[in-house]
């Protein structure tokens, strides 16, 4: 990178700053916090564990049901 042990002199900061810009990471967009947590519910496993819990209740052993949708809250 052409430096010395002692760093950069100033004008070569300054010349290097012109150059490559500030050295600073970019935020990445991304989807937001509520859909985010949405799709926690949305998975495959998620989906199954919705459908056991049906299951439950159609048996009717609510406790059932409930015991497996919680586990989507989990």
């Amino acid at each position: 990178m052409g430096t010395s042990p002692s760093g950069l002199s100033t004008s070569e900061a300054e010349n290097r700053l012109k150059q490559v810009g500030p050295n600073i990471l970019r935020q990445k967009k991304g989807k937001p916090l509520y859909l985010r947590f949405l799709s926690n519910f949305t998975h495959l496993m998620a989906i199954l564990l919705w459908v056991g819990g049906l299951v439950g209740f159609i048996a009717q052993m609510p406790q059932l049901g409930v015991a497996v949708w919680m586990v989507n809250f989990n």
